[in-house]
C-alpha cells in the first residue's frame, strides 16, 4: 500500500485540518564544528526525505527551541529538505528574555527562522514558571524544554559529541531521557508510574570546538534506536531503527515492503508513522466528502475537537464493516448447519448427490469473509479509532474547562508495543492545542465557570442518558437472544425424544419421518451452539456490567457537581477550581476504563467492536 499510494495532499500542517503530523525534534550542542554541522544537516535531510517518500499524505512538523548551534542547524536542514514541512517553535521562557540568551553569531539565523513563513506557532514550554533569575533556574527551564520536545516528537535527532566528553550534561540528559522512553528516574515529582513512550532516536556524532583533536565523525559513528532502548546501538533492533529512519538499507527491503503492505500494523516496527499515514488518507477522504457549510463550522473548533469528530465517524464506519462481515460469517455457518443436519434428506436430491462438495461451500465462504475482515483489520481499526475518539473526547472537555494536563499521560499508561501508537496520536493532538490551553488555564473567570456548566450539561448529563439507554437496549437484546437459545435447545430435545426407537415404535413412524426427526434434532442442536457462540461473541452481559459501572461514575460526578455548585461559602473562583478537579478526576477514571476496554477487546479474536 505504501509504495503505490497517491499523494493526496501537499499542504503544510494546518490546525484547521484534522490531519495528524509526524513530529521531529532536536537536541544537541550549541558549539558544533562547521564541517560536522554540514554532515549533520545532510543526515537530517535524508531522514526527512525518506519519511516524505514513505508517508506522502502525512504532514511533517519539526519542533525546535532555536537555541544556538544544533537547534538552528537542524531547523534549517528540515526547512531545506521538504517544501511542506512546518516549524513548531518551543521556547523555555518569554521570547524577550530568551532572545537575550542567543549569541550574536546566531542572532540573524534565529530571527530568520523565528519569522519563517512555515512557523506554526511559538509556544512557551512552561508558562507558569517565571523568567529565570540565575544560571541554575535557566538550566532547569532548558531541561524542561528539552524533555518537552523529547516527549512530543516521534523522531528525535541528537547532535552530540563522543560519549566520554565533559560538559555535555544537557544534551546527554535529554538523550538518556528519550532512550529511557521519556521516563526520568531521578525526578522527585509525584508522577504516576507508567510505561515508556516509544519512538525513534537518531544520534548524529559531531564535534565541539574543544574536540578538534578527535577524528572526523563518519556515518558509522552514528547510532539509531527504537526507544526505550538500553543497548549500545549495534543490535538487530537498532539496525531496523536505521531502516525505519531511511538510513539503513536491508537486504530484504522489497520483501519487507510486500509484507508491510499485507499486514502493516503487525510487521512495521514504526507503527506510529505507518498508522498515521493510513489514518490521514482516510481523513483526507472524509473531509473532501463534507459540505462547504460543514467545513466552515469544522474550522471554528479546536484541533482536538476536529480529531474527535473524525475518529468518531471513522470508528463507526469500520464497526459497520466488521459487523457486516461477521454477520455474513454466521449466516453461512447457519446454512452449513442446516446442510449438515439434513444431509441424509438433502443429498437424496440428484443434483446435490452429484455435487457433494457443495456442503462445504458455505464453510469456505464463511472463512473467506472472516479472512477478508481480518486482512483489512476492520476490528483492529475500529477499536483503535474508537479508543482515540474517546480519549480525545476527554481532551476536548479538559480543553474547554482549562485543564492543562494531557489525557495521554493517563491513557494506556500501562501498555506498550502495538497500542502505544494510539497514545502517540492523542499526545500529538494535545500538543497543538497546548498554546490555547495555557491561556485558558491561567484564567478563573465567569466565562470559564459557564464553560464548566456547559460541560456538565453536554458531557456528564449526556453520558448518563447514553449509558442508561444502552443498558436497557442490551437487556432487551439479551432477553430476546435467551428466548431464542432456549427455544432451540428445547426443540433439539423434543426432536431427539421423538426420533428415539421407543417413540418411533410407539407412534409407528415411517423411515422418512424418522430421518426428518433425527435431522431436525441434530440441526437444532447445531443451531443452539451457533446461537450460543453468537451471543457470547456479542458479550451483552459484559457490556451491561461495564455500562453500569460507567453510569455509576457519571452519577457520582453529577452528585459531586451539585454539592460544589450549592456551596455558598466558597467563591466562584474556588468553585471553578473544584469543578476542574472534579472533571480531571472523572476524566482519569474514564481513561482507565477505555484503556481496559481497548486492551481486552484487541486480545480477543471474535470479541464484538462495541462498548
Amino acid at each position: 500500500m505504501i509504495a503505490s499510494r497517491k499523494k493526496l495532499t501537499t499542504e503544510k500542517f494546518n490546525k484547521n485540518s484534522s490531519l495528524i503530523p509526524i513530529i521531529f525534534g532536536i537536541t544537541g550542542h550549541r558549539d558544533i564544528v562547521e564541517v560536522d554541522a554540514e554532515r549533520a544537516k545532510s543526515c537530517i535531510k535524508k531522514v526527512i526525505r525518506s519519511f516524505r517518500k514513505k508517508y506522502p499524505t502525512t504532514p511533517l512538523v519539526f519542533m525546535s527551541p532555536l537555541a544556538d548551534g544544533a537547534d538552528c542547524i537542524a531547523a534549517r536542514a528540515a526547512l531545506e529538505s521538504d517544501a511542506d514541512i512546518s516549524l513548531e517553535i518551543v521556547i523555555p521562557f518569554e521570547l524577550r528574555e530568551y532572545k537575550k540568551t542567543i549569541s550574536s553569531n546566531w542572532l540573524d539565523e534565529f530571527g530568520a527562522l523565528m519569522h519563517h513563513e512555515r512557523v506554526i506557532e511559538i509556544v512557551i514550554c512552561d508558562v507558569v514558571s517565571p523568567n529565570p533569575t540565575n544560571e541554575e533556574e535557566r538550566r532547569g527551564l532548558y531541561r524542561k524544554v528539552g524533555e518537552f520536545i523529547a516527549f512530543h516528537s516521534h523522531i528525535l535527532f541528537v547532535l552530540k559529541n563522543r560519549e566520554n566528553s565533559k560538559n555535555d550534561a544537557g544534551t546527554a540528559e535529554i538523550k538518556d531521557f528519550r532512550k529511557n522512553g521519556c521516563i526520568n528516574h531521578n525526578t522527585n515529582a509525584e508522577y504516576k508510574i507508567k510505561c515508556a513512550e516509544e519512538g525513534l532516536l537518531y544520534e548524529i556524532r559531531v564535534r565541539k570546538s574543544s574536540d578538534l583533536n578527535d577524528s572526523v565523525p563518519k556515518n558509522t559513528d552514528d547510532r539509531f534506536y527504537f526507544t526505550p532502548q538500553a543497548n549500545d546501538g549495534n543490535s538487530i533492533r537498532s539496525m531496523r531503527a536505521g531502516f525505519a529512519l531511511g538510513i539503513v538499507k536491508l537486504a530484504s527491503d522489497k520483501c519487507l515492503k510486500k509484507f508491510y503492505k499485507a499486514l502493516s500494523n503487525k510487521n512495521n516496527e514504526d507503527l506510529a508513522s505507518q498508522n498515521i499515514e493510513i489514518l490521514n488518507e482516510k481523513l483526507v477522504t472524509q473531509e473532501i466528502n463534507w459540505s462547504i457549510a460543514q467545513m466552515k463550522e469544522f474550522k471554528n473548533i479546536a484541533y482536538s475537537s476536529k480529531g474527535h469528530i473524525n475518529f468518531e465517524i471513522l470508528a463507526g464506519k469500520f464497526q459497520k464493516k466488521y459487523f457486516f462481515h461477521l454477520n455474513i460469517v454466521f449466516i453461512f455457518a447457519l446454512f452449513a448447519a442446516v446442510f449438515q443436519g439434513f444431509d441424509k434428506i438433502i443429498y437424496k436430491i440428484p443434483f446435490l448427490e452429484q455435487h457433494h462438495y457443495l456442503k462445504f461451500s458455505f464453510l469456505v465462504l464463511a472463512l473467506f469473509f472472516w479472512g477478508k475482515a481480518k486482512f483489512f483489520r476492520y476490528k483492529d481499526r475500529y477499536e483503535s479509532y474508537r479508543a482515540i475518539s474517546e480519549a480525545l473526547r476527554i481532551q476536548c472537555q479538559w480543553l474547554e474547562a482549562g485543564i492543562i494536563k494531557s489525557p495521554a499521560n493517563y491513557f494506556l499508561s500501562n501498555h506498550m508495543d502495538s497500542s502505544s501508537w494510539v497514545r502517540r496520536i492523542v499526545r500529538t493532538f494535545w500538543l497543538f492545542d497546548y498554546s490555547g490551553l495555557q491561556k485558558i488555564a491561567t484564567e478563573c473567570s465567569i466565562e470559564s465557570n459557564t464553560a464548566v456548566h456547559k460541560i456538565r450539561d453536554e458531557w456528564i448529563s449526556g453520558q448518563e442518558a447514553y449509558f442508561d439507554k444502552k443498558i436497557n437496549t442490551f437487556r432487551d437484546q439479551k432477553l430476546k437472544f435467551d428466548l431464542v437459545i432456549n427455544a432451540l435447545l428445547l426443540s433439539a430435545i423434543i426432536f431427539f425424544i421423538m426420533s428415539t426407537s421407543v417413540t418411533v415404535h410407539l407412534f409407528n413412524f415411517e423411515e422418512l419421518t424418522t430421518s426428518v426427526l433425527e435431522s431436525a434434532s441434530e440441526t437444532f442442536l447445531i443451531l443452539f451452539f451457533i446461537a450460543k457462540a453468537y451471543v457470547e461473541m456479542k458479550g451483552l452481559e459484559i457490556f451491561i456490567k461495564r455500562y453500569e459501572i460507567s453510569l455509576h461514575l457519571f452519577k457520582q460526578a453529577q452528585i459531586r457537581f451539585k454539592v460544589i455548585n450549592s456551596n455558598l461559602a466558597i467563591s466562584d473562583k474556588s468553585k471553578l477550581i473544584n469543578f476542574r478537579l472534579l472533571l480531571e478526576s472523572l476524566g482519569e477514571s474514564v481513561l482507565d476504563e477505555v484503556s481496559d476496554w481497548y486492551i481486552a477487546n484487541t486480545r480477543m479474536e471474535f470479541k464484538p467492536p462495541g462498548g
